[in-house]
This record gives structure tokens, sequence and C-alpha cells, in this order.
């Protein structure tokens, strides 16, 4: 699961690895979270490996937790005004 430099994404994201460019506001639940340098996530992270590159910005809550990979994989995007879920 990614979100480009120009994305723009609020809801849940439950994936295996998630590559944020852009900007995110929620809850993400990983195992792996690599955040680039224009990235901007704002909410609650849940993940057992987090790297993020200078300039980055994380602001919210940070868990160490394992992935529970038994989970289905779901991302809920806004596109409109109202969440849309998505899943593997």
């Amino acid at each position: 699961m990614s979100v480009g430099v120009r994305g723009r994404m609020h809801g849940l994201i439950r994936a295996q690895s998630v590559i944020v460019a852009g900007q995110f506001e929620g809850v993400i639940h990983c195992a792996s979270l690599d955040m680039l340098s224009q990235a901007r996530v704002t909410g609650e992270v849940h993940c057992e490996q987090l790297m993020v590159e200078k300039g980055g910005v994380l602001d919210g809550r940070c868990n160490h937790a394992p992935y529970e990979a038994t989970l289905p994989a779901q991302r809920v995007l806004t596109a409109s005004s109202e969440p849309v879920a998505i899943e593997d």
C-alpha cells in the first residue's frame, strides 16, 4: 500500500507494508512503514518497523506492535466526504 507524493488519504490502512510519500491522516496497522522525505502522517501508527527519511513528519502516537498477518488487509480512503473500504 502506498500514498504518492501528491496523495492525500484519510481513514484506516491495514497492510503488511506501507509507504507514505504524501499526506495521510488516520490509523495505520502494518509490519513496516516507510515515510519518505515529503511524508506527513497524522494520527496513530501501530507497526513493527518504522523508517522516517529526513523531512518526514509523524504527528501523533506511534506504538511498536507486531502486525497480525491473519487480519484481512483493508484500505479506507476518502475520495469524497464518505469513506470507502477496499479489501485486497
